[in-house]
Formats: structure tokens, C-alpha cells, sequence
């Protein structure tokens, strides 16, 4: 059976202390629990667990006897009480106390010896209600004439040492239908006392059974009760917190209405906001440390409710539920089965009386009803701190008297000692899993395991750094990071996570324009996410064939063909040819009035004789020099895509320079090839050709020139240089490469790129070069034995 109330502002339960059965063998009276939780019990019993121990006894804690000197009193107990000097008061039916002559009440030690310093003698009565007030007066009531020799009719106040208080007289009298007696004592936060029990008068008023005495001993007018109606035994009485009295007993009065308990206002009328329905006699009630009560008797029904013996109202006067507690059978006849209850602070609870058992269990005359063992109901949750805070750990236990301890890997932590556990300044050591034993005297409970990380916030040693990529070549961005746990790594791009890019390095394997943006990269642990600086990445343009230049010398007649190609497709071409304009820079055979053509194939798409001056722009951004204004050299601009071809010539002879120019387009349109013919003559007459690697990294070419293939089939042209000779410079005259004869290894390369192929064992010339970007270079095609004739060079981008 579970007995569930709540202590403050939790709900605890209490279940039959299965360790506490002291087994008197008769009727217990009275019942009191000393601070150390020891107690002493008093009755009509002879032994206690079988052990002679006549009336009085003292039990330890855990419910065994104390067999240490506790005096024996000759008669029946029905009333102790403690003193707060740690003394005890007996009261009952008993003349002699361990030899020495007490009539009805004595003094004990807290040793349980007897204290002959309080005597006094009540002759032949009965002592059944003690209570001791604050300034150490002793009230009794009971059934006698006498104390001391003095007269007192059922109630009396004692000074300390035992003599009568002189002030207090408050007889009880003239019950009409049996004894007159006082049953029950309860003292009021004011001093006053209750006096109930069966009488008729208190101090010559009418008291039908219920009376206030104040606390100089005059009696409260205020306070009656009972009003006229006919007296009834009062068997038990108490004091709320709030100053209302809780009553009971069998079929007593308030005014005219008949109960068996009551509760009242502090003039002693009922409490209209509270009327309970119980059907029996009630022996005892007493008011819980929760504000609800607990009553006991000889009854079955509460409420309408099956409550055999005892039952507990809430603090707001409504039948507790789950409090289904039964009390049963009997050690004595013709007793009340609960005659006294105590509910100590740390909710336990003694019932002492004549019963026999307790939900069946066995318990005759003493049970003790308890809180249950601890029982966890919030475990203990993982946390993660960051180092140099402050972490805790809770656990909510149900239970009364919880000790606790908290232990890390098993082993006790000292001091940590509460329902949390607070380790402030954690540090990484304290990282691991803890749990917490929550204990009491009923029993100990093994929370679940915690465990605690200890996060340190992510720190990077290494910051990325700016990037200038070249395009189409891979970059790489770096960090290094630490923190604990390791962090969690995202790369950003403009802000926006790049899937997939967790590492410590983030590698682009082939740049593109796309990828030109501002990088980042966060961190994040249970301590918290950092980002990183933001680096740039800058897109270089890779290595690519930016120009080409010829400069020859025209004959009357004579043309230069300049082809070239775009790929990837439609790029925009500037295309000059210079000849006025040598004039600035000292050349006095220069070309009068160059012409240009521009083909696809053997389509004109354009020509133009004169250069008009909207192109001036063009020729400054691709830093090529001024033509003068009006002047007759010749300037064309054109989008193209694939093979074209430039043919110049003029209307006489002279030195003409003619160039093309990459001047951009979408991407990734670009020039691929670039070629130029013309005649080689004799001693410095020969076909130079320049060309520039715009861009950064490198640029692989093959360059070649031609003169016996161009002789032969399909081409056939007339006049060919028959043993050519390639040179390639750089910009600074330094020979990169040279050929004579052609190696066949390269036609395979030159088929890759559409070259067309050269005759196999001519004496054409070709070398496959690495050159670097940023650079211009300079092909010169002579007759390796002197000869002259037409020739054709060539430079190819080979990827």
C-alpha cells in the first residue's frame, strides 16, 4: 500500500517500514520521537519483541529495544512527552518507577533514569495528557483530585519542580453518563489550552467536553463549543498552523450539530468550509508538516470512501485519494485500534494503539509508515561546457533524507555532495562520465550515466591566404585549426558553403572564371563556430598566343599572306599593316600605302586601305603603337572564329609591317595558331615573324617552316624555299629553339592541332617548344644552304 502526500511543494510517498516492527505485546498509549530519531513508547505490554519490558520502553531508530537503564514504571502509560532539555515526562496509571514511589507522573533523565527533582504524587487517579509549555510549566490531564494534595479536578498545571501552579485552576467536572475525565491536551501559540475529554463543566461553566483555559488559568468565555448540547466524549484535539482546532471523538456536539470529527474556528465554532463524513469514533488526528490531516478511530467509511482505520484529508479538506491505508485486527479487546500518531519533520510516520496488522502485514501495536527509497525521477542529462566555465549536473530525487554522491568514472568525487554537482573552471581533465548514488536510511538508487565534454573553442593557428591562380591550373587554400573536439570544417564561397569542402585544405584542380571569389572557412565544436579571415582568389589568364607580326620587304606586286586561327569560339581580332607609320621610328624604305584583305578561306570578308580613326582605341589597349591621323596605313577590326587569312600588299615596294591582335571575346574563345608567308632572299633577307604568349604559366607551341611541302601536292606554289632553317628567339635575342630538317616524332603533334602534315624526309623545319607567358619571341626562317624562295611559318598552340 503506497500513502502519497506532499511535503512542501513536492509530492512524497510513505509505504509500511518493513525493518521497523518492535512487536509489543499488548496496547500502545502513547508514542513521542526524541531528535535522534529514537522512541518512546508507553502501554499496557509486558515485552517488547519478546523481551520483558513492562509499560514504558524506549526503541532505537532502526526499531530495536534499548536495553540501556530506561526506568521501569509498575503500571500503565498513557502519556509522554518531551521536555526540550531532552527529559521526558510520564503519565498514566503507576506508583512506583523503577522503585521509587511516583504516583501517576515522573521525570526521567534523557538517560531514562528517574529525575528527583519533579514529585508529584496524584494518589489514586490516572494521567492521560501531558503538555509542556514554553516557559516549562507542565499541564496535565486525566482522571484524579489531587496533585500533590492539593485539589485539582482532572486538570492541573505543575510548575517545573512538580508543586501546583496556584494560578491555574481548571476543574473538569460532572460528566453525566460515566468517568470524568480529560482525554486530550493541545497548547495554542498564545499560551491557551485546550482541554477535551468527558465533563460537563470546565472551572464551574458549562464545557459540554471542550474547553479553553487561558494562560494565566481564567477560563476563555469566548470559546464554547458545544453550546448546550448533551456532552459526549472528546477523545482527541489539535492545533492548526493557522489557529483553527481539529476534534474528534464519537457523536460530541457543535451547537447542534452531531459529529465525530470537526474543525473549528478559534471561537469554537464550526468551520463552515470544511464538514468530513466520518462513520465511526475518531481516537486521534493530527495536522501533517504539508497542512493536510491525518485522522485514526474505529472506522470503515470516510468520505463514503473505504478508509478502515485511518485516512488523511488534503490541506483543502477534500479525502486524499491515493492514501488507502488499512489498519486491522487487535492485540488487546474493546481499544480503539490507532490511540496515538507522530509525524516526525523527515516524514516519518508512528502509529501506536491495539491493532493487530497493517495492509496484512503483521504489526502489533507499533508500525511505522515511511517515505520510500530514493527513487530518481529527472536523471542526470550530458552536458558540454567550455573549458573555464562553469558545468553542472542535476538529478531530482523523490525520497526524504537524501544523501548524495556524485562519482566520476566510478569514484566518489569528495564533496560533491547535492543534487548538483557544479564544477566551476572545468577544465579538459574533468571531461568523462559521471553518475550520482542518491541514498537514505530505506534504501540507495544508481543514476543513469552522464557524461560531461569539455569543449575548447575552435582557434585557428593558420589563416587562409589569398590566392593568383592561373587559369586552368590548380590553387590550393590551407588552414590550420585546433579545438576540442576536433571542429567541424565548411569552406564558404561568397558566403555560400561549398559542398563537400571539409578538410583543412580546399583544392581547385582546374581554375575557371566561376571560382574567382572570397574564401572562408568555419569551424564549429560544442564551443562554438569561429570563421576564418577571407582570402581572395584571383584568376590569372593562362598562357596563350596574344599577337603576330611580320615584317618583310615588297617588292612592286609582291604580297605577305598573315593567317591565323580562333577557337573555342567567335574572338575579336585587331589586324594592322604599317607602313607610313615606320616613319617614326627611322625606317625610310617603308611600304607608301600598304592595303589589306581579310579571308575565310577564299571568301573576302573584309578589306580596308586607309585606317580610319575610330580604331585608335582598339590600338591602345592592346598597347600597339599610333598610327598619325589620316595617315595611309591600313586598320580592320573583326569578330571571327576558325582559319583566316591577311593578305597585304601595296601600291609599290617598301618595308610593311603586318600585325594581329587578340583583342578579347567570350570566353574561352582564343587564338590557336598563327602563320605567315613570304619569300626568303639572300643574306639578311629573311622571313622574320613575331609573336607574343600573352597570359601567365607557360604555353607549349609547335612552330615550323615550310617550303618543300608547299611545292608539292595540294599546294603546289611556285618558288619555294627549298632547305629552310627555324630559328626561335625571345624577346632578349636568346636562341630557344632551332631546326633544320624535321623530326617525323612531331606529326603526330601537328596532326593534334590540324597542322596540315609535312612531306615525309623533307627538309621543312619544325621543333615542339615550352615557352613562358608574358614574353614576346621571334621566328626567322633563311635558306640553311643560302637559298631562297617562298616560305610559310608557323607557330601552333598545342594543349
Amino acid at each position: 500500500m503506497l500513502l502519497t502526500w506532499s511535503w512542501g511543494a513536492h509530492a512524497a510517498a510513505q509505504v509500511l517500514d518493513l525493518t521497523f516492527n518492535p512487536n509489543p505485546n499488548n496496547t500502545v498509549y502513547a508514542v513521542a520521537v526524541q531528535a535522534d530519531d529514537r522512541v518512546w513508547v508507553g502501554g499496557s505490554f509486558t515485552q517488547i519483541g519478546g523481551t520483558g519490558r513492562t509499560y514504558l520502553a524506549r526503541l532505537s531508530a532502526s526499531g530495536a529495544l534499548d536495553v540501556s537503564g530506561v526506568a521501569i514504571p509498575n503500571g500503565t502509560v498513557y502519556a509522554i512527552a518531551l521536555q526540550p532539555d531532552g527529559k521526558v515526562l510520564v503519565g498514566g496509571l503507576f506508583s512506583s518507577v523503577s522503585g521509587a514511589s511516583r504516583g501517576r507522573l515522573v521525570r526521567l533523565h534523557a538517560s531514562g533514569s528517574v529525575d528527583a527533582t519533579l514529585a508529584a504524587d496524584l494518589g489514586t487517579g490516572i494521567v492521560r495528557a501531558i503538555v509542556v509549555q514554553p516557559d516549562g510549566k507542565i499541564v496535565i490531564g486525566g482522571s484524579f483530585s489531587f496533585v500533590g494534595g492539593v485539589p485539582r479536578q482532572n486538570v492541573a498545571r505543575l510548575n517545573p519542580d512538580g508543586s501546583v501552579d496556584p494560578e491555574f485552576s481548571a476543574d473538569a467536572t460532572g460528566f453525566p453518563s460515566g468517568s470524568t475525565t480529560v482525554l486530550a491536551l493541545a497548547l495554542q501559540p498564545d499560551g491557551a489550552v485546550i482541554v477535551a475529554g468527558q465533563f460537563g463543566a470546565l472551572k464551574g461553566q458549562f464545557r459540554p467536553s471542550l474547553g479553553r483555559v487561558r494562560r494565566d488559568g481564567s477560563l476563555d468565555e469566548t470559546f464554547n463549543a458545544q453550546g448546550t448540547g448533551t456532552p459526549a466524549a472528546v477523545t482527541t484535539v489539535g492545533v492548526q498552523r493557522d489557529g483553527k482546532l481539529l476534534v474528534g471523538g464519537s457523536g460530541f456536539s457543535i451547537g447542534t450539530v452531531r459529529r465525530d470529527f470537526a474543525r473549528l474556528l478559534s471561537d469554537g465554532s464550526l468551520d463552515p468550509s470544511f464538514s468530513p463524513v466520518v462513520l465511526g469514533t475518531v481516537s486521534y488526528v493530527t495536522e501533517q508538516p504539508d497542512g493536510g490531516v491525518l485522522i485514526a478511530g474505529r472506522f470503515t467509511s470516510v468520505e463514503n470512501q473505504f478508509r478502515p482505520g485511518l485516512a488523511r484529508f488534503l490541506p483543502g479538506g477534500t479525502l486524499d485519494p491515493n492514501y488507502t491505508f488499512t489498519v486491522s485486527g487487535e492485540v488487546a479487546p474493546n481499544q480503539l485500534p490507532v490511540l496515538a500518531i507522530v509525524t516526525t519533520p523527515a516524514g516519518r510516520t508512528i502509529l501506536g494503539g491495539s491493532f493487530g496488522s497493517v495492509d496484512s502485514a503483521v504489526r502489533n501495536g507499533l508500525a511505522r509508515l515511511v517515505p520510500p527509497g530514493p527513487a530518481i525521477t529527472a536523471q542526470p542529462a550530458s552536458a558540454t561546457a567550455t573549458v573555464g566555465t562553469t558545468a553542472s549536473l542535476s538529478v531530482t530525487v523523490t525520497g526524504s533524507a537524501i544523501n548524495y554522491q556524485w562519482r566520476k568514472g566510478g569514484t566518489p568525487i569528495a564533496g560533491a555532495t547535492n543534487a548538483t554537482l557544479s564544477l566551476p573552471n572545468v577544465s579538459v581533465a574533468e571531461a568523462g562520465v559521471y553518475d550520482v548514488v542518491a541514498s537514505n536510511s530505506l534504501g540507495a538508487v544508481t543514476s543513469a550515466p552522464a557524461t560531461l565534454s569539455v569543449a575548447i573553442p575552435p582557434v585557428f593557428q593558420l589563416q587562409p591566404a589569398s590566392v593568383l591562380a592561373i587559369s586552368g591550373q590548380p590553387a590550393t587554400f590551407s588552414v590550420s585549426v585546433s579545438g576540442t573536439p576536433a571542429p567541424a570544417l565548411q569552406w564558404q564561397k561568397d558566403g555560400v558553403p561549398l559542398v563537400g569542402a571539409t578538410g583543412t585544405t580546399l583544392s581547385l584542380a582546374a581554375v575557371k572564371a566561376t571560382d574567382v571569389g572570397t574564401y572562408r572557412i568555419v569551424a564549429t565544436n560544442l564551443a562554438g563556430s569561429v570563421t576564418s579571415s577571407s582570402a581572395t582568389l584571383v584568376m590569372l589568364p593562362s598562357a596563350r598566343l596574344g599577337n603576330v607580326s611580320v615584317r618583310t620587304s615588297l617588292g612592286a606586286g609582291q604580297a605577305v599572306i598573315v593567317g591565323f586561327a580562333v577557337s573555342g569560339g567567335s574572338g575579336n581580332v585587331l589586324l594592322r599593316a604599317a607602313g607610313p607609320a615606320l616613319s617614326a621610328f627611322g625606317l625610310t624604305s617603308a611600304m607608301a600605302d600598304p592595303r589589306m584583305e581579310l579571308y575565310r578561306e577564299s571568301t573576302k570578308l573584309l578589306e580596308n586601305d586607309n585606317w580610319p580613326a575610330v580604331l585608335a582605341g582598339a590600338f591602345a589597349s592592346v598597347a600597339a603603337f599610333p598610327f598619325e591621323p589620316n595617315s595611309r596605313d591600313a586598320a580592320m577590326q573583326q569578330v571571327v572564329s576558325g582559319a583566316h587569312s591577311v593578305v597585304v600588299n601595296g601600291t609599290g615596294p617598301g618595308v610593311v609591317l603586318v600585325e594581329a591582335y587578340e583583342l578579347g571575346g567570350p570566353a574561352p574563345a582564343r587564338l590557336v595558331n598563327l602563320s605567315a608567308r613570304n619569300r626568303v632572299g639572300e643574306g639578311d633577307d629573311v622571313l622574320i615573324a613575331g609573336f607574343a604568349v600573352a597570359g601567365f604559366g607557360s604555353l607549349r607551341v609547335l612552330v615550323r617552316a615550310v617550303g618543300p611541302t608547299l611545292g608539292g601536292v595540294p599546294f603546289a606554289v611556285p618558288g619555294v624555299l627549298a632547305d629552310p632553317k627555324l630559328e626561335l628567339r625571345n624577346s632578349a635575342g636568346v636562341l630557344v629553339a632551332e631546326n633544320d630538317n624535321w623530326d617525323p616524332a612531331l606529326a603526330g603533334i601537328a596532326t593534334s592541332v590540324g597542322a596540315f602534315g609535312l612531306a615525309p624526309g623533307s627538309k621543312d623545319a619544325a621543333v615542339l617548344a615550352t615557352l613562358a607567358g608574358g614574353v614576346s619571341y621571334t621566328m626567322v626562317v633563311r635558306g640553311a644552304d643560302g637559298g631562297t624562295g617562298v616560305a610559310l611559318v608557323e607557330v601552333y598552340e598545342v594543349p
